[in-house]
This record gives C-alpha cells, sequence and structure tokens, in this order.
C-alpha cells in the first residue's frame, strides 16, 4: 500500500514539473538520454576489449 503511494506521489510530481517547466524538463531529458547512450557505448567498448583480450 505505501509502495503504491509513494509511486503516484513520485509520477504525479513527474507531471506537475513537465507542466510547469516544459523547457527545463525537456532539456533534462536529452541530457539524460545522451549520458545513457554514452554509457553504454562505453560499456560495449570495454566488453569488447575484454572479449578480444580473452580470443587472443
Amino acid at each position: 500500500m505505501l509502495k503504491k503511494v509513494l509511486v503516484l506521489a513520485a509520477v504525479a510530481f513527474v507531471v506537475y514539473y513537465v507542466l510547469h517547466n516544459p523547457q527545463v524538463a525537456g532539456h533534462t531529458m536529452h541530457v539524460a538520454g545522451k549520458n545513457a547512450w554514452h554509457g553504454l557505448k562505453g560499456v560495449a567498448a570495454s566488453l569488447a576489449k575484454f572479449i578480444n583480450t580473452l580470443v587472443s
């Protein structure tokens, strides 16, 4: 029950934030997406280097 209330409160806050600051929210999402993409590329490069070390 408490978990549902906390989730609903978090969703309500996000909706409120997006409605009152759409430009800031959009910029935040853009930066978060870009950081996630760069992180995934780094993980893929490290994994490839590790596999190449095992194969060599």
